[in-house]
């Protein structure tokens, strides 16, 4: 699990420093650049944050339901 959380924000990086350096030629599309730009800066640490609190939340219910 921790190869797929790095090698996703490190996907994530590289799209994003890929559209800096060429979203410039796309003059038609600067708005579509720029928002696949922050979506690819957010998406990375957005998804690990999402994977940590599921994983605490199904630890958290096996402890309830447990006992």
């Amino acid at each position: 699990m921790k190869l797929a959380r790095n090698i996703l924000i490190i996907y994530s990086y590289i799209m994003f420093t890929v559209l800096i350096i060429v979203g410039p030629e796309f003059h038609k599309y600067k708005l579509f650049v720029l928002f696949l730009q922050i979506l690819f800066f957010c998406t990375g640490p957005l998804f690990l944050i999402f994977i940590d609190w599921k994983k605490k939340r199904n630890k958290n219910r096996a402890k309830i339901n447990g006992k």
